[in-house]
């Protein structure tokens, strides 16, 4: 028996891809190492800055209130502000013992003037006595510490420096 005669074809050859299935297929691959790219960014962050950055913007804001509470908590302890609640009274009394013990010295401009005591006598008459220590320049210009006396009798004052 003779077989019948096959139709016989070349094998069929894989078509060119267009230029069009070129450049999808490269978007698909560009976007795929993309994605490889963000996930490998994403695991090498830690998990404190992974977890702030998924945060929403307004829970933010209490840190920041926090943390300025304390910076400003830190300036006010280590003595960067005047005392806001001596007013009046004992304050401007203390100012002007103070301006009194400076207008004494040679070389005001030198003087740093600290008050360590201070004594309240009649209140309606706003007595008040101070005792305290100031460093300045004598007339030779050498750095001196000496104790000062002040009493704040009726708006007027006498300071004494010893």
């Amino acid at each position: 028996m003779e077989e019948a005669p096959k139709d016989e074809r070349p094998a069929a050859r894989p078509s060119k891809p267009s230029k069009q299935q070129l450049a999808e297929q490269e978007a698909i691959e560009e976007r795929q190492a993309q994605e490889a790219r963000d996930r490998e960014r994403e695991a090498n962050k830690s998990p404190f800055w992974r977890s702030v950055g998924e945060l929403p913007g307004w829970t933010i804001w209490p840190f920041g209130f926090v943390a300025l509470f304390l910076i400003v908590l830190v300036i006010d302890l280590a003595g960067g502000f005047e005392p806001s609640d001596r007013t009046g009274g004992s304050y401007e009394a203390e100012r002007s013992c103070e301006a009194s013990v400076a207008s004494q010295l040679r070389a005001p401009s030198t003087a740093s003037i600290k008050t360590l005591e201070t004594f309240q006598g009649n209140v309606e008459k706003e007595n008040w006595k101070f005792i305290g220590e100031v460093t300045a320049q004598n007339g030779f210009g050498a750095m001196i510490v000496s104790r000062w006396t002040c009493t704040f009798e009726n708006g007027v004052s006498v300071s004494i420096i010893d």
